[in-house]
């Protein structure tokens, strides 16, 4: 026989006749099962070969083998299995059956597999450039939506996204199931980090089977609007008289990669823009948009409407999700402005016959001197006012005296719009009020069976047979909830055992009613009691009947009855995961029941899982079809390493049955994030941003360690940006500032940074990091004359964390003089500390000298600094006084590497020399004594010059040292 589920179809006939199997119509990937029994009811052993006329891997004879033999009273029990991959036709596939060599029975299968009828709105999406936002600032979405149809006429198909979010794209599709026709909208929202080019696969799942994919592709730009003309940052609207008004314009140009939305922002202070409050008004008001590269005019007036000091305020514009000042405008206006200190004056009570006085001030806080006047018929009969007139100067002040005389005894005395005019303005109002009082006084057996729902509890009853010949019974069995075997076999002058299996579809009421409370919270989604809509009470007890027709005329019947509780878990599937990694969880969900259930899925997690930091997500309803069985893809996610748990429970909202899965999830430590590159030159910084997700509540903090993040490479450190609580996400900034540059042509060195948040775990990135030699050196340029020096200072910030000694060292010693060692002490930080390094240039040839200093300091790096030094020709010195008679001892420098001969020279006899030559060691000084004799006779009156000359014969061509003297005669 041939059928499907429990049933089948005994009636199958050899050839000349054909039998037909229909699968009908079932998606590709779902699977659907006929099953073959054959049942040897004769005498004799028989052998059996299956056949087929074509070979479809996607129709294959399962549960046995193809060809064997089947004993007598024995039965085979094989399955015909459609698994369908692609879209395909099975009508003309037959399968042939052999019984004994002689009979033939021809199965011909017909059915299709189709793919699901859902339809895509768009499977290709370009965002184009697109905004990107500074760190801290609430991102620029774009958003599109794609709506997904089911096409289908019959059937509801299932439809869920395992794209995992990332910083630029999020896909915000819950698990969801279309009845046909209807159609579900999918917004996909895209959030540009980085200047760089986006590209996406978007995979949706339809029926838990089929993979459908959308492309998503995007760019980020900077946004940009500023000011054509940059001198305009700064306007100045001049002083402008009360009641007046000046315009000024200002043109703004979209320098970004697409048309840019503006908005001119009125910043809000007490209630009132910071701008209206001064009298000025920007125009266009609402929204522009400028495209790339287009300009645009900004109107601006002001129209003071009272005086004001100098004033200074910004004009504000919002693009891109930012406000950023776009100039600053300046002004002043002049006028009248005159107020008193209050515009009610309370006098409280007052006994008839007496009376009570008050002060008020009027202040001129205007340019103009001003007359003022009371209305002396607007007082009323209970007040007066003096003085009743007069002048204010500006930033002068007046004192009124208010006298309060009630003339009638009144609780409620009052005096609205006492008016005071004032030349070339408006007048002011003044209330007055007071009080005038007076002088003070909430043959039939039963079958009692109970058991679980869902869970097989099985009893027998013993038939006997009082006569010599075997009965062969066929048991009567009425009630969904039992089952037991079609024959039953009593020898003679025997008895059997007929099993009876108590399989109980639905629950009963227990005593206390707890389980069924459990499955009508779960099918209503905890609603309140008497709610409307709820599915029918189960039944108080399951009945049924059993009934034997024996041979011998007599018959037995039993009356079933059952009670169930409600069942127990279906299985207990134990994954394990990565931290922070979505995990689909497939649990299988059976249909008890020989008719279609829509089940509503509720997802419980265990009360040692904590919800903030574990995500466990699904579709909010399943269907399955008669006694079928449907995969439901459960995705899970924990952010943090250690155990978590769920129930999935499965509830069929018209009947409150359900049947439930437990979830025990391994979370094992996360894996790399992202693998992130910088390079940088040694010494300078390369950042990078890093943004992740904060699912936890708004209210609840989030815990940093004392050593929060770690890293291996000493040239790297992690920073904060901003608050991470009560925001969606929060940013972080990887800072590389390298030492030692990396060897020609070597790849990035890899690393890894971790940082651990208390209530979210631990997250991992990959560094790929390149150190480059500095993109050029520091100079240090020196000019002295030969015989002369120059000091200058090499200035550097060092990043040691240890203290070290710096060694220090030039190529030509005999020009660069610097100190060779130098103890630093450790920096304090990341910023290092300032290191100086003396260098003295004393040259011994004319000309250039290039060198370059080298500072050595160890793990911290070596700098080096160019050294170009000019040496000129000596400059004469002098003139040097000599009085008659008198010597003076000239000084002269051997700047030589080696101890030299120097010779002396005078023009003029009138001076004499104390030596003709001297030798001075290397790197000091020697000296000459020259004298002055006086002048020789008859020569003109006045001073005597002469000119000493210094050579070094050795040093040919090297100019001579000049000393100019001068002889008082």
């Amino acid at each position: 026989g041939v059928g499907g589920g429990g049933g089948r179809d005994p009636n199958k006939k050899p050839l000349p006749a054909v039998n037909h199997v229909d699968f009908g119509t079932i998606y590709v990937n779902e699977i659907k099962k006929k099953d073959v029994t054959l049942v040897n009811m004769g005498r004799f052993n028989f052998d059996y070969l299956f056949g087929r006329n074509s070979n479809n891997p996607m129709l294959q004879l399962t549960g046995g083998l193809s060809g064997s033999t089947v004993r007598k009273g024995d039965r085979v029990k094989l399955s015909l299995d459609f698994r369908p991959v692609s879209p395909i036709n099975l009508d003309g596939t037959e399968f042939r059956c052999t019984i004994a060599g002689k009979y033939d029975y021809v199965i011909r299968v017909s059915g299709r597999g189709i793919r699901p009828a859902l339809h895509f709105s768009f499977d290709r999406y370009d965002f184009g450039p697109c905004f990107i936002t500074p760190p801290g600032v609430p991102p620029v979405a774009e958003e599109v939506v794609l709506r997904v149809t089911n096409q289908d006429p019959s059937a509801h198909l299932s439809l869920d996204c395992t794209f995992a979010k990332t910083r630029a794209l999020a896909v915000d599709c819950h698990p969801a199931v279309l009845e046909p026709g209807q159609a579900v909208d999918v917004p996909f929202t895209f959030v540009p980090r980085e200047v760089m080019d986006y590209g996406f696969t978007v995979p949706f799942l339809v029926n838990g089977s089929s993979t459908i994919n959308v492309g998503v592709i995007g760019a980020g730009v900077p946004a940009r609007l500023e000011l054509a003309n940059s001198s305009q940052v700064q306007m100045n609207f001049g002083s402008v008289s009360e009641g007046d008004e000046q315009s000024k314009q200002v043109r703004v140009v979209n320098r970004s990669a697409r048309p840019l939305e503006f908005e001119m922002v009125d910043k809000q202070e007490m209630g009132m823009g910071r701008l209206e409050a001064v009298n000025v008004s920007v125009f266009p008001r609402g929204k522009v948009i400028l495209g790339p590269r287009e300009t645009g005019t900004i109107d601006l007036q002001f129209a003071p409407n009272k005086r004001m000091a100098a004033w200074s305020e910004d004009v504000v514009v919002s693009y891109a999700g930012v406000e950023r000042k776009l100039l600053e405008v300046t002004g002043r206006s002049t006028g009248i402005e005159l107020a008193l200190e209050t515009d009610t004056l309370p006098f409280g009570t007052v006994c008839m016959g007496s009376q009570q006085t008050q002060s008020v001030l009027l202040e001129n806080s205007g340019d103009v001197t001003t007359s003022f006047r009371w209305q002396n018929s607007s007082f009323g009969p209970h007040f007066d006012i003096t003085p009743l007139e007069g002048t204010i100067a500006p930033q002068a002040e007046v004192a009124f005296q208010v006298t309060f005389r009630p003339t009638a005894i009144d609780e409620d005395i009052r005096v609205d719009g006492i008016r005071l005019f004032l030349d070339g303005t408006n007048p002011l109002a003044l209330t007055c009020v007071g009080a005038c009082v007076p002088q003070p006084e909430d043959s039939i057996n039963d079958l009692q069976f109970n058991g679980l729902a869902r869970q097989a509890q099985v009893q027998s009853v013993t038939i006997k047979n009082p006569t010599p010949k075997p009965w062969f019974l066929k048991p009567v069995l009425e009630g969904d909830h039992w089952k037991c075997s079609d024959e039953l076999q009593v020898p003679a002058n025997g008895s059997a055992d007929c099993e009876v299996t108590f399989f109980p579809l639905e629950m009963t009421n227990p005593p206390g009613g707890a389980a069924m409370d459990a499955t009508v919270a779960a099918a209503e989604g905890e609603g309140d009691e008497g709610d409307e809509g709820a599915g029918p009470a189960a039944p108080k007890e399951l009945t049924g009947s059993l009934f034997f027709a024996l041979p011998n005329g007599s018959a037995e019947m039993y009356t079933l009855k059952g009670t169930s509780g409600p069942p127990e878990c279906e299985g207990t599937t134990e994954v394990e995961t990565p931290a922070k990694a979505i995990l689909p969880v497939a649990l299988p969900v059976k249909n008890w029941l020989p008719r279609a259930q829509r089940f509503q899925v509720k997802i419980e997690l265990d009360a040692d899982t904590a919800p903030a930091s574990t995500e466990v997500d699904g579709t909010p309803t399943v269907d399955v079809g008669a006694l079928g069985t449907v995969d439901y893809v459960v995705k899970f996610k924990a952010y943090k390493e250690g155990t978590a748990g769920a129930r999935v429970t499965f509830t069929n909202v018209e009947t409150g049955e359900y049947l439930f899965h437990d979830i025990k999830a391994t979370v094992t430590a996360p894996g790399v994030i992202d693998t992130l590159v910088l390079e940088s030159s040694i010494r300078q910084v390369a950042r990078r941003l890093i943004t992740i997700d904060n699912p936890l509540p708004a209210d609840m903090p989030l815990t940093f360690p004392d050593e929060w993040w770690t890293c291996d490479d000493p040239d790297v450190q992690l920073v904060q940006l901003g608050e991470m609580q009560g925001n969606t996400e929060g940013t972080f900034q990887v800072e590389y500032r390298p030492l030692v540059a990396d060897a020609t042509g070597a790849p990035p060195k890899e690393t890894q940074l971790t940082f651990t948040i208390a209530e979210l775990g631990t997250y991992k990135y990959g560094l790929k990091l390149s150190a480059l030699p500095p993109a050029s050196e520091p100079m240090l340029r020196f000019e002295a004359p030969l015989g002369g020096h120059q000091t200058e200072t090499f200035s550097f910030d060092l990043f040691n964390k240890a203290p070290l000694t710096l060694t220090c060292e030039v190529s030509n010693p005999l020009f660069f003089e610097v100190e060779k060692t130098m103890a630093v002490e450790a920096a304090e930080g990341w910023e290092g500390q300032s290191v100086r390094i003396q260098v003295k240039f004393e040259p011994e040839k004319l000309g250039t000298i290039d060198d370059v200093l080298v500072v050595n300091c160890g793990e911290a790096g070596e700098y080096r600094c160019k050294l170009v030094g000019l040496c000129r020709r000596p400059q004469p010195m002098g003139p040097l006084d000599v009085a008659k008679g008198g010597s003076r001892d000239l000084t002269i420098r051997n700047v030589y590497a080696e101890d030299q001969v120097f010779e002396f020279t005078v023009d003029n006899p009138a001076f004499t020399l104390g030596a003709a030559s001297a030798t001075i060691k290397t790197k000091e000084s020697g000296s000459v004594t020259v004298k002055f004799d006086g002048a020789a006779a008859g020569a003109a009156a006045g001073p005597v010059t002469a000119k000493v000359f210094v050579s070094c014969p050795a040093k040919e061509g090297s100019p001579p040292w000049c000393f100019y003297l001068r002889g008082e005669n």
